[in-house]
């Protein structure tokens, strides 16, 4: 043991017992490996419809496509993409409404105050792209990126450095 010099001493492993040294490297390992798991909550505007989702957020775009812009009345949708598997109804499934806006996709709605709650691609079976515009608090998300800004409207400017794609990147 070091005398007191008023100074502090850098701690050496031989200070801490093995079990402990053990538990801080599996520790240490566990935070170094573990995939960054997010719970987020949302709901509809009349609240009837409520969901979350747990799951890290890999998927984020800010869509400019035509039918995006309508069916949100703006001059683009963002949405993040959720494993069907992470998707759970909280409450409200019965006043769920949906629409095919075209062959492969399914528009899905609050029936109670039209909130566009999400799009269903038939090209991915297994995810979900849920409106943002629905999820409460500040999540961690990935850096969005804008798609189908070959459709966007003459009358929006992007005024971000933001990845653009002319149509969908996948």
């Amino acid at each position: 043991m070091a005398a007191c010099t008023g100074k502090m001493q850098p701690l050496q492993p031989e200070d801490f017992s093995l079990a402990l040294r053990l538990e801080i490297n599996s520790s240490i390992r566990a935070i170094l490996t573990s995939k960054k798991m997010t719970r987020l909550e949302g709901h509809c505007e009349c609240k009837k419809v409520s969901f979350e989702i747990q799951q890290e957020i890999k998927y984020f775009s800010h869509c400019h496509c035509s039918q995006c812009r309508r069916s949100h009345g703006a001059a683009f949708a963002s949405y993040i993409r959720a494993e069907r598997s992470c998707f759970k109804y909280k409450s409200g499934e019965d006043s769920i409404k949906s629409y095919a806006s075209s062959k492969n996709n399914k528009r899905i709605f609050c029936e109670n105050c039209g909130s566009n709650v999400m799009f269903i691609d038939g090209r991915d079976p297994d995810g979900f792209y849920i409106a943002m515009g629905l999820i409460n608090g500040e999540p961690d998300l990935p850096l969005a990126h804008h798609i189908f800004v070959g459709s966007k409207a003459p009358w929006h400017e992007i005024n971000d450095d933001l990845r653009q794609h002319d149509g969908d990147p996948y």
